[in-house]
């Protein structure tokens, strides 16, 4: 079994492209589902405004955790 989480500091460029690709991957369900429409995400000024967030809190971002595992049968 093996856990990866990357974590991304306040000024690493990664981060917020990372979330943006996300958030724009997950928008059509977001939409759909009437979590958020696509003017309120604004996706082409997304990754830049969670840049300025991220460095204006000084915050970390972590990635989801990706999970995988296997096994053998005996």
């Amino acid at each position: 079994m093996i856990g990866v989480q990357p974590h991304f500091g306040p000024d690493d460029p990664a981060g917020p492209a990372i979330l943006a690709g996300i958030v724009r991957s997950v928008l059509p369900l977001m939409e759909q589902t009437g979590v958020a429409t696509a003017q309120e995400v604004g996706t082409e000024t997304l990754q830049e405004r969670l840049a300025g967030e991220l460095a204006a809190a000084g915050a970390v971002f972590a990635h989801p955790t990706l999970l995988s595992a296997w096994g053998t049968v005996a």
